[in-house]
């Protein structure tokens, strides 16, 4: 079952007379990666690469289930930050 888990993030912001300028916190790592949650960009992944789901059959899926998403962001999200992946690719690889 797939449920929507909207967060809402507060930051502190700071502003330093001494600089100028304002300073933001950041947000949690796995949110900063792209639009949606970490929990979508898995089962995306997941959808896509295990399953052979489709870019336009993924965008239809999820819209389906009220997550409105681009899909130019479905496709970032099979393309981009995917680094942990292939370094874990890399290390099975090496161990035989």
């Amino acid at each position: 079952m797939l449920r929507r888990n909207n967060i809402a993030f507060e930051r502190e912001k700071y502003y330093s007379a001494m600089e100028g300028r304002s300073f933001l916190a950041p947000l949690p790592a796995e949110f900063t990666a792209s639009e949606v949650g970490p929990g979508v960009r898995s089962m995306v992944l997941v959808l896509h690469h295990a399953c052979g789901v489709t870019q336009p059959k993924l965008q239809a899926f999820l819209e389906s289930t009220g997550i409105q998403i681009s899909s130019g962001e479905i496709s970032n999200l099979l393309r981009r930050n995917l680094e942990q992946f292939h370094q874990e690719k890399t290390e099975l690889f090496d161990a035989g």
